[in-house]
C-alpha cells in the first residue's frame, strides 16, 4: 500500500507549478545532450582518433615530432578541431539526467493538464 502511495506522490502534479515551462526547460537540456553526443560521436571522433594515433606515433619516434608538415592554415584549423573534440569529450554525460526528468514531467504534465480541464468544466457548469 505504501509503495502505490509514493508514486501517486511522485506523479501528482503541484497547482502552482507551470509544467509547461519545466518540460520545455528539460527538452532543451536533453536536446542539448543528444546534440554533444552526436557532436562527439559522428563528427569529432575523427579529431580524436587522429590525435591519439598521433601520440602514439610520437611515442614510437621516441617524441622527436617528425612528422609531414601540412599547410599552416589547414593545421590551424585542424588544431582548433582538436581541441574543442577534445575539450568537449563527454560533456553530454551532464546533461543526461535531463532525459529522465523530461520523461518524468511529461507524466506530470499530462496529468496536470487533465486537473486543469477538470476545473474549467466544473467552473462552466457552475456558471450555467
Amino acid at each position: 500500500m505504501m509503495k502505490g502511495n509514493l508514486i501517486n506522490y511522485l506523479f501528482s502534479p503541484s497547482l502552482n507549478i507551470n509544467y509547461d515551462f519545466i518540460c520545455t526547460m528539460y527538452a532543451i537540456f536533453s536536446l542539448l545532450a543528444m546534440i554533444l553526443y552526436l557532436l562527439e560521436t559522428k563528427i569529432f571522433i575523427h579529431h580524436l582518433s587522429t590525435q591519439q594515433e598521433q601520440g602514439q606515433t610520437e611515442e614510437m619516434e621516441g617524441g622527436s615530432g617528425s612528422s609531414i608538415k601540412e599547410d599552416e592554415g589547414n593545421e590551424d584549423n585542424n588544431n582548433v578541431m582538436k581541441e574543442l573534440a577534445d575539450s568537449t569529450q563527454g560533456l553530454y554525460m551532464i546533461f543526461i539526467p535531463f532525459i529522465p526528468c523530461l520523461l518524468w514531467s511529461l507524466i506530470v504534465r499530462s496529468r496536470w493538464k487533465k486537473s486543469l480541464d477538470g476545473k474549467d468544466k466544473k467552473q462552466k457548469k457552475k456558471e450555467d
